[in-house]
This record gives structure tokens, sequence and C-alpha cells, in this order.
């Protein structure tokens, strides 16, 4: 009797790892997906993915639109506070100069740039985030690019081709001429009679109804440097 049941202990040792492993296999086999399920599963992130995507990449261009001219704003206005420290009030600053020698004299050490360089008649100052700054017309004139791979090098092509408002924005800087609009470092306003209508269909100037789309900024800038809902181009 003793033998058999000692048998039979043995016997259980040799059978449970077989147990086990046929409960794995039982369980694994219900876990597992068909090839059926995996398809449909990926179809449904593959459209889910296709509604959403191109409204993140949207999203993430307009931020980078709004933090790039928020911060040109506070970084030009700033450089100029501090070079009225040591030229003067802008007001007495020169308007007759180049676009160069107007940086030189009154932007150079006051404003962090990776380089400035000419081209043509223009001062371009180029900032560590990849932004350009082009500086035109006696250093009253300016046009910021989001990116300066964006700069093609001709004013006129600027300011009609489809980037004016997406990529390229226009600011100006006028405290020498009669312009109350453009006493400091501000968005385009040249000419603008006050109205929120006037900055999106200005026949000359408007961000929805002209070539030249200078009020664009303006709108962003009214927004509190958020490009609104109902902003005219898209991104």
């Amino acid at each position: 009797m003793k033998e058999e049941i000692k048998n039979l202990k043995i016997l259980e040792k040799l059978v449970r790892p077989e147990k086990a492993k046929m409960l794995n296999q039982v369980q694994h086999d219900k876990s597992a997906f068909t090839l059926a399920e995996v398809l449909i599963t990926l179809g449904i992130i593959g459209v889910v993915a296709a509604m959403t995507i191109p409204s993140l990449v949207q999203h993430y261009k307009k931020q980078v639109v709004e933090t790039k001219l928020q911060k040109v704003y506070s970084v030009m206005n700033q450089a100029i506070a501090q070079s009225e420290l040591v030229n003067g009030e802008k007001e007495t600053w020169q308007g007759g100069l180049t676009p160069m020698e107007f940086y030189e004299q009154y932007y150079k050490g006051f404003v962090k740039v990776a380089k400035v360089e000419q081209v043509g008649s223009d001062a371009l100052m180029y900032f560590a985030d990849g932004s350009l700054l082009r500086i035109s017309t006696n250093g009253r004139d300016y046009v910021f690019y989001i990116n300066s791979k964006s700069f093609i090098g001709d004013k006129t092509t600027d300011n009609n081709n489809k980037s004016m408002g997406r990529d390229v924005f226009s600011f100006r800087f006028a405290p020498y001429y009669n312009e109350p609009n453009n006493k400091i470092f501000e968005p385009d306003k040249i000419n603008w009679d006050g109205t929120e209508s006037d900055l999106f269909n200005n026949s000359s100037y408007g961000c929805a109804n002209s070539k030249s789309k200078h009020y664009c900024t303006a709108i962003i800038q009214l927004n509190g440097w958020k490009i609104p809902d109902d902003y005219p181009i898209k991104f």
C-alpha cells in the first residue's frame, strides 16, 4: 500500500507541469487577438490618426507663430528702451540712415542676434530661434519671417505671395515721422482707421482683402498675441 501511494505521488509530480502548461496554453489562446481583430483595430487607429494629426499640426504651427511674434515684439521694444538710455529719446533718432546704419547706430549691442547681414539695401537680423527680422526704409519698415528660410530676397514677392500673414508678418517703427500708430515697434497699422473691420477688409492692407496683408499682425496682437478663430488665413 505504501509503495502504491509513493508511486501515485511520483506520478502526480510528473503530471502537474503538463497540466500547468495546458492551462497556460488555454489562457493564451483566450487572450490572443485574431487577425481580423488586429486589422480592425489598426483600421480604427488609422482613421483616428487621419482625423487628429492635421489638427495637431495646425495647432502647433499656430503656437509657433504666436510665440515668435510675441517674442520679437518684446525683444525689439526692450532693445529700443535700452538704446534710448544711450542715444536719447527715440523721437530724436535719425530717420535718414540706411537700414544697416540704423542697426549699427541704434540696435547693435542692445538686441541679441545670431548674425546680421546686408542684402541689397536691407539689413537682416537673424535670431537664435531661426526667425529673421528684415529692416528696410531708413529703419522704419520691418518684415518678420517666422523661419529665416522663408526669406526670398524680394520685397514685391514677399508682399504679394500667400506667405504673408502666415509665415511672414509686417511691423513698423517710425517715432521720428508723424505716425501715431507706430511710435514704438508695432504691427504695421499705417492708415488704419481704428476699427476691427478695417484690419480685415482694408483694400490696401487688410488681412482678408488685400495682397499685402500688412494688418494681419495687428489682428493677432489685438487678440493677445493669439490667432483668433476668425483669422482669414489658414495654417
